[in-house]
């Protein structure tokens, strides 16, 4: 294969996409020739180096509505050490978050695909992030001819879609999505606390210490079915109860408030073990009201070490930032599924990620996907027991990266 830069010119009918291309390479720092990887501050990567010994498989994580830079700062680190370092790990957060608004982040999004498609290149996106991806996707097919049509730069792309939006068919699909689903989404996670969503965030951020835990399939038996996406078809990756995230709650609750929780936890079990779902419901919404403000400080960052010293900006999202509201409008329709279902036929593979409480984006969905494409949806879809939308991976990054479809 040649260099991106060959690629790019060889291909290229037109005369303008040479001179952006010049106009490009003379305002950013290449690909370094000693091998670096693609970083923010080095700006789009045109060159392959050629001879260089062969890369690690680079990943780009894309986060949901409202996930910060600093909010994102334990999944780097955690990702990182499972692609070989940090800098083989580029994470983007969300165009509708409290962050200060970056207007070159499509392209910086888009120069991490350019540098390490032909490489190994695995895109992670969770939510919203499917939007941005496919934003990155449509700048490079504008500005670099051809691109995605060579299966040099295809086939070593995969893509996991974890919750995607902007996978929704028909105008009452949509309408619903738009008028229902995000706003429960938000309500029941965010702005409530004493919901059983929060309860599940809960249970998922911070398992439970008795020896004899509440287990998932009492929850699901509390629930109903209409609250699960297992199929009965589809491989499930199991729930696990490693309280990877407990240690950190005595910086958020007090000592009385951990009593309490060892109390609810011990209500859960035994409710569980007596098949009583409306207890399972309640203890598990008065869990999710007493871990609220630890959940907020998982998602805001500040239960990282190194973010003790930088705090985060806050949850309200800049909604009128450059992009958000028209990310948001993409998120209600289903543009990201049509693309990712032409990079399949292209020779990219995309893989689906399915939270089992997830009330927004469904297994159907996931289904669907892989019937427009002909592929064994049991070759490429997990479910992921007891998760929830937001949850999935912020709450627990070592245990998401460990249930990734695809082995690296």
């Amino acid at each position: 294969m040649g260099s991106i830069c060959q690629t790019r010119i060889g291909r290229s009918r037109n005369p303008y996409s040479i001179y952006l291309i010049f106009i490009l390479w003379y305002n950013y720092p290449m690909l370094g020739i000693e091998g670096n990887v693609y970083s923010p501050e080095k700006g789009l990567p045109l060159v392959a180096v050629e001879n260089q010994p062969k890369a690690p498989r680079h990943c780009l994580f894309a986060g949901g509505m409202s996930a910060t830079n600093v909010g994102l700062t334990r999944l780097h680190n955690v990702w990182g050490e499972q692609y070989g370092g940090k800098e083989n790990v580029s994470v983007f957060n969300s165009v509708v978050s409290s962050d200060k608004p970056d207007s070159k982040r499509v392209e910086k999004m888009a120069g991490v695909i350019l540098a390490h498609a032909g490489t190994g290149l695995d895109i992670y996106a969770h939510s919203l992030g499917a939007v941005e991806v496919l934003r990155a996707i449509e700048w490079i097919e504008k500005h670099v001819e051809g691109f995605f049509d060579d299966p040099e730069n295809t086939k070593n792309i995969r893509i996991e879609l974890r919750g995607p939006v902007g996978v929704f068919q028909g105008i009452k699909e949509r309408s619903n999505v738009v008028a229902k689903g995000f706003p429960r989404l938000v309500s029941r996670h965010v702005l409530r606390s004493r919901t059983l969503e929060c309860g599940l965030d809960s249970f998922n951020a911070f398992p439970s210490r008795e020896e004899n835990a509440l287990l998932p399939e009492q929850i699901r038996s509390a629930l109903g079915s209409r609250w699960s996406n297992m199929t009965g078809e589809l491989p499930v990756n199991p729930y696990v109860s490693e309280a990877s995230n407990q240690n950190y709650l005595e910086r958020f609750l007090t000592p009385d408030q951990l009593s309490d929780l060892d109390v609810l936890d011990g209500e859960l079990s035994r409710a569980g073990m007596r098949n009583d779902g409306a207890a399972v419901r309640k203890y598990l919404r008065e869990r999710g009201a007493l871990t609220k403000p630890a959940l907020g400080k998982i998602f805001e960052g500040a239960l990282d070490d190194d973010n003790r010293d930088n705090p985060p900006p806050g949850f309200l999202p800049k909604i009128l930032a450059k992009g958000a509201l028209s990310a948001l409008v993409r998120g209600g329709g289903n543009k990201p599924f049509k693309k990712f279902v032409e990079l399949e036929e292209k020779g990219a593979s995309v893989y689906w990620r399915v939270p089992e409480y997830d009330f927004l984006v469904s297994a159907k969905h996931a289904l669907r996907f892989y019937e427009s494409v002909s592929v064994d949806p049991a070759n490429r879809v997990r479910v992921d027991e007891s998760i929830t939308h937001p949850a999935d991976p912020v709450a627990d990054p070592k245990r998401a990266i460990g249930g990734t479809v695809f082995q690296r």
